[in-house]
């Protein structure tokens, strides 16, 4: 049930502390290649659910889904550096 190892997941990111759950977190589920369509909603509806966030549906087999995901990395990325340049010339003056 990817709903309750997400749960599970969180609860062991929060025991964890050191700010570790509060990080930015990517949500995808992988091995969507070995499900059905409808098992593929019905997991990606789930985790939805529980998480509050956008879920992406990847297939590290085929490739399935793997450009948008990397896209969406790159793009905090580069808006993470362009906030720390922005911080750091901040300092600076």
């Amino acid at each position: 049930n990817v709903a309750e190892a997400y749960a599970t997941i969180r609860h062991e990111l929060e025991a964890y502390g050191h700010g570790l759950a509060d990080k930015p977190e990517l949500l995808c589920l992988n091995k969507i290649d070995a499900l059905t369509e409808e098992a593929r909603e019905e997991a990606r509806a789930a985790l939805a659910d529980i998480s509050g966030s956008e879920v992406h549906l990847v297939s590290g087999v085929s490739g399935e889904g793997i450009t948008p995901v990397l896209r969406k990395v790159q793009a905090h990325v580069i808006e993470r550096r362009r906030d720390h340049d922005v911080q750091r010339a901040d300092d600076e003056t």
